[in-house]
């Protein structure tokens, strides 16, 4: 064991996540600048602000119909800050209590898998690079982190009422972990060491019951409804695809970057589970994942972030078949990451990313 491993060791288990959590924000906001002129300049309609502003409506009035359509069913967030007396600008610091969820949860369940402290810090440092964290520091509003958390408790903990609750409540934060939950469940059975795929079902059928539920709900209020926008926003997206189709790939990559190596590793390691074509069915619903995510949404660097589970479990598969390369194959993603170029692209557009030197204190 080395030096630093020991030194991380004697950190408690708690504390050590938190403060790599709040290390990791540091890094995002360094890294990768919000635009903070327009946060203060108040532009109603920049993509950092306009999310936002619907989210403090709804934390007013969280039925309202006067929202965008994307946002109308997800009501989780606005229902908490209605029900504490989160009101205004207090109401933006539940995304960034996402943020903070995501990265602690992620290293409180690879420690939890027996991933060194080392890898575990580069790891959940790596993810800081993503859009999963990128997006929820610098875009007002945006509580993607939350849905980002719950698909990697599902892929990734043992504790299976956990597991449980993401697959209920989360899809209420945003339908987004509806349509990975396919995928983070066969995450999941990597790790596990089922024998058959009726062993997996059963296992998870309250998992895929929450997840039912949600859809149902969303199936009866579109054909009973009168103004659900459901409907609307489909056929809007089905106008309009072929103006971000052409994007996907550049948009997509920017989500991740490096980190699409861990990806990928995912689907190819051995698994632990003993499931006849378990990797076979991961490269398929992955491939599935990814077309009805650029078939829905134009935001495309900001929906890749669906595949952090499988980066996350590829960490802890590298822990458990090649422990004495896992933190350097880790720690080169993460330096690439830093060292290249990252973009948010959204339909045809792209916006650069410029750390926070030269964003805020080169302009002069």
């Amino acid at each position: 064991m080395s030096t630093v491993e020991q030194a991380l060791q004697r950190i408690p288990r708690w504390r050590f996540a938190l403060w790599l959590a709040l290390a990791t924000v540091a890094l995002a906001v360094l890294a990768y600048s919000p635009r903070f002129e327009n946060w203060n300049r108040g532009y109603p309609y920049s993509w950092e602000t306009s999310r936002g502003a619907g989210f403090l409506m709804q934390s007013q009035h969280p039925f309202r119909t006067d929202v965008e359509p994307a946002i109308r069913w997800r009501l989780l967030p606005p229902l908490l800050c209605y029900a504490v007396g989160l009101r205004g600008v207090p109401a933006l610091v539940v995304p960034w209590a996402g943020v903070l969820a995501l990265l602690a949860s992620t290293a409180w369940m690879l420690l939890g898998r027996a991933v060194s402290r080392v890898t575990t810090v580069l790891g959940v440092l790596l993810l800081g690079t993503t859009s999963a964290v990128i997006i929820s520091v610098g875009w007002l509003g945006m509580n993607d982190a939350w849905v980002w958390c719950g698909l990697t408790v599902i892929a990734l903990a043992r504790n299976h009422p956990a597991r449980c609750g993401w697959a209920w409540l989360g899809p209420w934060i945003d339908e987004r972990l509806l349509i990975g939950l396919p995928l983070a469940v066969l995450l999941h059975a990597k790790l596990a060491g089922f024998d058959t795929w009726r062993a997996l079902l059963r296992r998870n059928r309250l998992v895929l019951c929450g997840a039912a539920l949600y859809a149902l709900t969303r199936v009866l209020a579109l054909a009973f409804v009168s103004g659900d926008p459901s409907g609307g926003f489909v056929q809007w997206t089905v106008l309009h695809v072929h103006e971000w189709l052409p994007n996907a790939v550049p948009g997509w990559w920017e989500g991740l970057r490096a980190a699409w190596v861990l990806v990928g590793l995912a689907l190819i390691i051995r698994p632990h589970s003993r499931l006849p074509g378990l990797n076979a069915a991961l490269t398929v619903q992955a491939v599935v994942t990814v077309a009805i995510m650029v078939l829905l949404a134009a935001d495309l660097s900001r929906s890749a972030a669906i595949m952090v589970p499988a980066a996350v479990v590829a960490a802890c598969q590298l822990e458990r078949d090649r422990p004495s390369l896992a933190a350097g194959i880790v720690a080169l993603l993460l330096v690439a990451n830093l060292a290249m170029p990252a973009a948010t692209v959204i339909g045809p557009y792209t916006l650069w990313l410029e750390n926070f030197v030269q964003h805020n204190l080169g302009r002069g």
